[in-house]
């Protein structure tokens, strides 16, 4: 962007020094710009290098594309702060070796959040709920798998929320909470589909569980409908 700037400042110096030219330079230099696609201003990738790393990384790159198309719009923004993935892992881990604040809580990362003409939201946080009550058959929650427990839609509304049984090396019994949480919000785009949706869900809940290196290694399955 630097460099970008300092050359049409030297460009202006240069068309001033001629007068009538700049008219025509300037005409030239916004047809050039609309035909090849550039712009002054930097693209979200260059703006928000954090973020997009580490959206890519949590649920692929291919697949975070296809996110930012639903959520479309020229103004699309990130609306979480920069955080790395190993950011993120490092305070997951050290919530789960200190010990446990009762007055403040867990914290909430938010991951991955986008706005544009729609909102993509997606967060990672130790979870409120204990494996007890997930484990209840008439509950809110349902088994996805053997290790894995995804929440009723009506409870969470359009979002898919999904807990997994995480223990960190170190621990040694001694975690407040167990279970990680998943949490990833609805794009409400004719493409975004339930099928699209649960396989966000599955790949943030796998690059978490494999970053903070959970010891008992929990399956989390690829449909979260049937658990399979």
């Amino acid at each position: 962007m630097t460099g970008l700037s300092g050359g049409g400042r030297r460009g202006l110096g240069r068309a001033a020094g001629r007068g009538f030219r700049w008219p025509f330079w300037c005409a030239v230099s916004a047809v050039l710009a609309l035909m090849s696609g550039c712009s002054d201003d930097p693209s979200l990738r260059e703006r928000f290098p954090t973020q997009w790393k580490t959206c890519d990384e949590l649920f692929g790159a291919e697949r975070m594309g296809d996110v930012r198309e639903m959520v479309g719009s020229d103004d699309l923004t990130f609306t979480n702060q920069a955080l790395s993935v190993s950011d993120v892992t490092k305070g997951l881990q050290r919530e789960a070796l200190e010990p446990y604040d009762r007055a403040r809580g867990f914290d909430e990362y938010d991951v991955c959040g986008l706005r544009g003409s729609r909102p993509f939201s997606s967060y990672v946080y130790w979870s409120a709920v204990s494996l007890r009550e997930v484990s209840v058959p008439a509950g809110r929650w349902r088994a996805a798998g053997p290790d894995a427990y995804v929440a009723d839609g009506t409870y969470v509304g359009r979002d898919v929320v999904l807990v997994f049984r995480c223990d960190v090396a170190g621990a040694k019994g001694k975690q407040e909470q167990v279970l990680l949480e998943t949490r990833v919000g609805q794009v409400r785009a004719p493409k975004f589909t339930r099928t699209f949706h649960e396989r966000l869900v599955v790949e943030l809940a796998r690059s978490v569980r494999d970053a903070v290196g959970c010891v008992n290694r929990p399956d989390i399955p690829d449909s979260l409908i049937s658990g399979t």
